[in-house]
């Protein structure tokens, strides 16, 4: 099962859902078979199917695996954060960005970028692609106050991104973003030019 599991992963790392979907659902349905239905390797194979569904813009499916994996996560152990608590919660905001749900999707990355903190202490690639995360629910409001504070947070995503992993793509798009926005916000006269 791990070579299958790692073929899917390459798939999704290259936005290849539709190849992926398949190969995660069966590497599920062995975990949930063989390990059981709340075991941790079973709730990251959920999390990834979450992930191929999103990619695959089917955000109902998403978001029914993603609760049920955090209902896991919270249920099986309290007083502890296991990463994949903050995965979770990651997953289920973006799949509620990915929808405009703004106002569900903040909640959820607060707790996991608190939680995330907590846990790690150190700023990790994980921190960034929350806070850049937030910075869209603030962006989505389009107000001075609110468009400053996604810019504060798409800077923090960026210095961490930039300093873990200068050239890689999702740093690229970050800093295309964050420049974007800033021009943005000139013309709106916002920013000072």
């Amino acid at each position: 099962m791990t070579g299958l599991n790692d073929l899917a992963s390459l798939y999704a790392e290259q936005e290849k859902y539709a190849e992926a979907e398949p190969l995660v659902r069966q590497v599920l349905a062995f975990r949930e078979q063989h390990l059981g239905n709340e075991h941790p390797d079973t709730v990251r194979c959920i999390n990834n199917l979450s992930h191929c569904c999103l990619g695959l813009r089917n955000y109902s499916e998403a978001e029914v695996l993603l609760k049920c994996a955090l209902d896991i996560c919270e249920r099986d152990q309290p007083g502890k954060v296991p990463k994949d608590l903050v995965t979770c919660l990651e997953n289920l905001g973006a799949c509620y960005i990915e929808q405009q749900r703004f106002s569900e999707a903040e909640p959820l990355l607060k707790r996991a970028l608190a939680l995330s903190e907590q846990q790690l202490g150190v700023k990790t690639i994980t921190q960034a692609s929350i806070l850049h995360k937030l910075a869209k629910v603030y962006a989505s409001r389009n107000t001075p106050v609110d468009a400053l504070e996604a810019m504060s947070l798409m800077k923090r995503a960026l210095t961490i991104l930039e300093r873990q992993q200068p050239g890689h793509p999702y740093t690229l798009q970050v800093r295309k973003e964050y420049t974007e926005a800033i021009q943005i916000l000139r013309k709106k006269s916002i920013l000072p030019p």
